[in-house]
């Protein structure tokens, strides 16, 4: 299985922020990519301050920013943006989307991480007992990942797609707890 990781880093004198957004679909994580490029560039948003850009969308101060970037947009190779503030020690906004292949065998959480990860997104809240009951037995016999997301969504509220929950099951059975701090689109 192959995922996507689209990370936007920034960092000023007075602090830096680091986001991690997990995607299963490289066009959904290439328009992401693009998105937060788009609204770096725009007027008042920038970690870096009010830069001026070109029609080639390049900075105009040359001296005082360096830009770089690769983006081919081909799903082969890792693409990149990123701009630096030369006038000070620390200003910068880096944007990057990985892909990264995963093998996951069947999905296989223990019960009490599959309890607690439902606890903690507050999914199948629109399940009962029984319900339960019928999730830990479909996981405990090994039962797809995609099974296991529709299984919750089914019984979750709609705040969630089926995607985002199996992106946070993939994550939780990857890394354990937490991945830098993950938001959704």
């Amino acid at each position: 299985m192959r995922v996507f990781i689209v990370t936007v880093n920034s960092a000023t004198n007075e602090g830096d922020e680091s986001n991690v957004y997990l995607f299963t679909d490289y066009d959904k994580a290439y328009t992401a990519y693009k998105e937060f490029i788009a609204n770096e560039m725009e007027p008042g948003n920038s970690w870096v301050g009010e830069i001026e850009w070109d029609e080639e969308g390049e900075p105009i101060d040359i001296e005082r920013y360096h830009y770089s970037y690769d983006d081919n947009n081909s799903n082969e190779s890792d693409v990149y943006w990123r701009i630096d503030d030369l006038s000070e020690p620390v200003c910068f906004v880096s944007i990057e989307l990985v892909g990264h292949d995963i093998e996951l065998p069947k999905c296989k959480l223990n019960t009490q991480d599959l309890w607690q990860l439902c606890n903690e997104k507050n999914w199948f809240t629109n399940g009962d007992n029984y319900q339960y009951e019928r999730m830990f037995k479909a996981n405990e016999e090994g039962c797809s990942l995609d099974e296991l997301a529709a299984i919750i969504w089914i019984c979750s509220d709609k705040s969630w797609t089926k995607e985002q929950i199996k992106d946070e099951i993939i994550i939780r059975e990857i890394y354990g707890e937490t991945l830098f701090n993950r938001r959704y689109l």
